[in-house]
Protein backbone atom coordinates (compact mmCIF):
# COMPACT_ATOMS: atom_id res chain seq x y z
CA UNK A 1 0.00 0.00 0.00
CA UNK A 2 1.41 3.23 -0.82
CA UNK A 3 1.68 6.04 1.70
CA UNK A 4 -0.94 9.11 0.90
CA UNK A 5 0.03 11.02 4.30
CA UNK A 6 -3.37 10.84 5.23
CA UNK A 7 -4.24 9.18 8.16
CA UNK A 8 -7.41 6.85 8.23
CA UNK A 9 -9.02 4.06 10.71
CA UNK A 10 -9.02 0.56 10.22
CA UNK A 11 -11.60 -1.11 10.27
CA UNK A 12 -10.87 -3.95 11.60
CA UNK A 13 -8.78 -2.64 14.99
CA UNK A 14 -9.97 0.96 14.75
CA UNK A 15 -6.12 2.06 14.90
CA UNK A 16 -5.15 5.75 13.56
CA UNK A 17 -2.62 4.31 10.39
CA UNK A 18 -1.17 5.82 7.10
CA UNK A 19 -0.80 2.30 5.28
CA UNK A 20 -0.83 -1.26 6.47
CA UNK A 21 -2.32 -1.71 9.95
CA UNK A 22 0.41 -1.93 11.97
CA UNK A 23 -1.47 -3.73 14.83
CA UNK A 24 -3.35 -6.12 12.65
CA UNK A 25 -0.25 -6.97 10.92
CA UNK A 26 1.26 -8.08 14.24
CA UNK A 27 -2.08 -9.44 15.46
CA UNK A 28 -2.18 -11.35 12.53
CA UNK A 29 0.53 -13.96 13.66
CA UNK A 30 -1.77 -14.77 16.80
CA UNK A 31 -5.02 -15.51 14.87
CA UNK A 32 -6.71 -18.59 16.63
CA UNK A 33 -6.14 -22.06 14.52
CA UNK A 34 -8.63 -22.45 12.15
CA UNK A 35 -9.42 -26.13 13.07
CA UNK A 36 -10.54 -24.77 16.41
CA UNK A 37 -12.96 -21.73 15.35
CA UNK A 38 -16.64 -22.13 14.64
CA UNK A 39 -17.96 -21.52 11.23
CA UNK A 40 -19.51 -18.46 12.09
CA UNK A 41 -16.17 -17.31 13.48
CA UNK A 42 -14.92 -17.86 10.23
CA UNK A 43 -17.11 -15.97 8.12
CA UNK A 44 -17.07 -12.95 10.34
CA UNK A 45 -13.44 -13.11 9.92
CA UNK A 46 -13.81 -13.69 6.51
CA UNK A 47 -16.06 -10.89 6.11
CA UNK A 48 -13.44 -8.60 7.73
CA UNK A 49 -10.26 -9.83 5.87
CA UNK A 50 -12.89 -9.25 2.27
CA UNK A 51 -13.25 -5.45 3.53
CA UNK A 52 -10.88 -2.61 2.47
CA UNK A 53 -7.16 -4.20 2.88
CA UNK A 54 -5.58 -3.69 6.13
CA UNK A 55 -2.65 -6.14 5.96
CA UNK A 56 -0.33 -7.23 2.79
CA UNK A 57 -2.56 -8.99 0.64
CA UNK A 58 -0.23 -12.24 0.28
CA UNK A 59 -1.37 -13.01 4.40
CA UNK A 60 -4.66 -12.47 3.45
CA UNK A 61 -4.62 -14.72 0.73
CA UNK A 62 -2.77 -17.32 2.81
CA UNK A 63 -5.75 -16.96 5.94
CA UNK A 64 -8.46 -17.10 3.57
CA UNK A 65 -7.52 -20.84 1.96
CA UNK A 66 -6.31 -21.63 5.53
CA UNK A 67 -10.29 -20.78 6.50
CA UNK A 68 -11.65 -22.33 3.71
CA UNK A 69 -9.27 -25.34 3.48
CA UNK A 70 -8.27 -25.24 0.10
CA UNK A 71 -6.81 -23.21 -2.40
CA UNK A 72 -8.78 -20.28 -2.99
CA UNK A 73 -8.63 -18.20 -6.35
CA UNK A 74 -8.62 -14.96 -6.22
CA UNK A 75 -11.72 -13.91 -8.51
CA UNK A 76 -13.22 -16.27 -5.89
CA UNK A 77 -12.54 -13.40 -3.40
CA UNK A 78 -14.88 -10.93 -5.60
CA UNK A 79 -17.97 -13.03 -4.50
CA UNK A 80 -17.85 -13.85 -0.62
CA UNK A 81 -21.41 -14.73 -0.18
CA UNK A 82 -19.94 -18.13 -2.41
CA UNK A 83 -17.40 -18.77 0.11
CA UNK A 84 -19.79 -17.75 3.01
CA UNK A 85 -22.50 -20.43 1.32
CA UNK A 86 -19.22 -22.94 0.57
CA UNK A 87 -18.05 -22.90 4.89
CA UNK A 88 -22.14 -23.45 5.95
CA UNK A 89 -22.76 -26.17 3.49
CA UNK A 90 -19.58 -27.96 4.66
CA UNK A 91 -21.08 -27.35 8.71
CA UNK A 92 -24.19 -28.96 7.51
CA UNK A 93 -22.13 -32.37 5.63
CA UNK A 94 -19.85 -32.41 8.93
CA UNK A 95 -23.16 -32.57 11.07
CA UNK A 96 -24.43 -35.87 8.82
Amino acid sequence: MKATGETRTCHICGAQVVTWCPVCTANFVMLADTETISTEEKIQELEDWLGPLEIDFNLVHQRIEKLMGRSVWIHEMACPESLYAELRLGEESNDE
